[in-house]
């Protein structure tokens, strides 16, 4: 990616964002703060002004860890989690979140559970990331499904949706170049395009893999890829931290995370 190319991207996302946020605060500063009716107005104009304020926040945030990626300087925090809790949660909140959208999210898991170390924040992005971009991809009635399976050293998570299909050289893309408009697809990846990319990036830099299902014929299906536990004495050029619990107060994460793919 061009250091030029990415900064007209940015600056479209961030003009995109003020563009709502400036006339939006200023109709606020309008109204009357004792009519009961303009208390309502009040309360949408600060929350429309709240997700445009985070879009910019999560376009800029994405940019820094893209650059941190590339210069081997992303700093990573694992801990020992319950992956079918993380899973289940976690899916859980997207689900409610995502109600107005009207698209179905079936999540099976298996019987038993097992233990992984990861990053939290960085693994809930790897998967906000692809199921927001299935449920973008997908009509409203449709169904999801993702589907949470146990292999011998790794735990696999997969997200199948009727949405247009990922070819080949478009999932090269989607996972490296990262631009959305270098992109020719009937799939819509949203933003500027990094978000898959930093998603396989995060992957990778916990031994796991992030990539698509090519034999999927009707739609498209991700596929997540993490290994269950990581040698935190293992040194990659970033930091390993392993506390003894996994912290899954995530609601508001995954709101505000959410809110960036204007679901």
């Amino acid at each position: 990616m061009k250091n030029s190319d990415m900064f007209e991207e940015l600056s479209n996302q961030l003009r995109e964002a003020l563009s709502v946020v400036l006339p939006t605060a200023n109709l606020a500063q309008k109204l009357n703060l004792e009519d009961n009716e303009s208390k309502e107005k009040i309360k949408e104009y600060i929350k429309i002004i709240s997700k445009s304020s985070y879009n910019m926040l999560r376009t800029i945030e994405n940019a820094a860890d893209f650059k941190a990626i590339e210069e081997n300087k992303l700093e990573m925090d694992y801990v020992s989690c319950d992956v079918s809790v993380f899973c289940r949660e976690l899916i859980a909140e997207i689900r409610e979140s995502n109600k107005n959208k009207k698209v179905f999210l079936n999540f099976s898991e298996p019987l038993n559970t097992k233990i992984s170390f990861i990053d939290v924040e960085k693994t809930e992005r790897i998967i906000l990331n692809i199921i927001s971009n299935s449920i973008l991809n997908t009509k409203e009635g449709a169904t999801i499904d993702i589907s949470l399976e146990y292999e011998s050293s790794y735990w696999v998570l997969k997200v199948s949706d009727n949405g247009a299909a990922i070819d080949e050289g478009t999932s090269k893309k989607i996972f490296s170049e990262n631009i959305r408009r270098d992109i020719e697809s009937p799939r819509y990846f949203g933003g500027i395009g990094m978000g898959l990319a930093i998603a396989h990036n995060f992957a990778r830099l916990q031994d796991g893999e992030l990539k698509v299902d090519f034999e999927n014929e009707n739609g498209c299906k991700f596929v997540l890829k993490m290994p269950y536990l990581q040698n935190k004495n293992k040194s990659k050029g970033f930091n390993r931290i392993v506390p003894e619990f996994c912290d899954y107060n995530f609601e508001q994460r995954v709101l505000e995370e959410l809110s960036y793919f204007e679901l």
